[in-house]
């Protein structure tokens, strides 16, 4: 696509009310807004490991129209040396993700203040960041340790405010984890398992 078609492209695309919602889940958990240039226009970066394949693929599904290359995979090395097989897509960039940016950035990434959860929100930031405690506990975790404590906290009021569950927190070597109980998991459960595709259905008890 030429750089004529891609202006006319971005001009024609807007936010609808269901990929808010995801990309608040998103950036709550994995995803990443990347600014793009001086206007803060920004592009969403989306990234697993390739066994996370079909999770990619529905997230994909999602965005495709913002979306200018499919899904490709990639070596990815780390800090320690080791390299591990990826797969992810970037949107084009947009005023509208440069808004979200905004919110969620302030040089690094955090909870905005006025931030509100839905259930399809709440099961994205599940499916990113969120496991179970064993196969013998039906406890889940959800993995905030890149928030500030304060933020963390802020977390845990707004799932109490807007879906009553309550949260414990647990410290970890690299920050704070909420921990959702198992007398709370029922109804955690009831609210995301509609939205919970089938290939991350593993995160949730039987």
């Amino acid at each position: 696509m030429n750089t004529r078609a891609i202006a006319r492209l971005k001009q024609e695309l807007f936010l609808t009310s269901r990929q808010r919602e995801i990309l608040v889940g998103l950036l709550l958990g994995d995803g990443h807004l990347e600014k793009q240039n001086a206007q803060g226009w920004a592009r969403l970066k989306v990234e697993h490991s390739v066994r996370q394949i079909e999770y990619v693929t529905w997230k994909y599904s999602e965005w495709s129209s913002w979306v200018l290359t499919p899904p490709a995979s990639r070596l990815k090395g780390n800090r320690l040396g080791t390299q591990s097989m990826n797969v992810g897509f970037a949107t084009v960039s947009h005023p509208e993700l440069g808004e979200f940016r905004n919110r969620f950035y302030e040089g690094r990434k955090v909870v905005p203040p006025d931030l509100t959860l839905t259930p399809l929100a709440l099961a994205v930031w599940f499916m990113d960041d969120g496991s179970r405690k064993s196969r013998s506990c039906r406890g889940l975790y959800l993995n905030t340790q890149a928030f500030r404590p304060d933020e963390v906290t802020m977390l845990q009021w707004f799932l109490e405010r807007d879906f009553s569950i309550r949260t414990n927190l647990r410290a970890q070597v690299d920050g704070l984890q909420m921990y959702i109980p198992s007398a709370e998991v029922d109804g955690f459960v009831s609210i995301v398992d509609p939205y919970v595709i089938q290939e991350m259905k593993y995160k949730l008890p039987c």
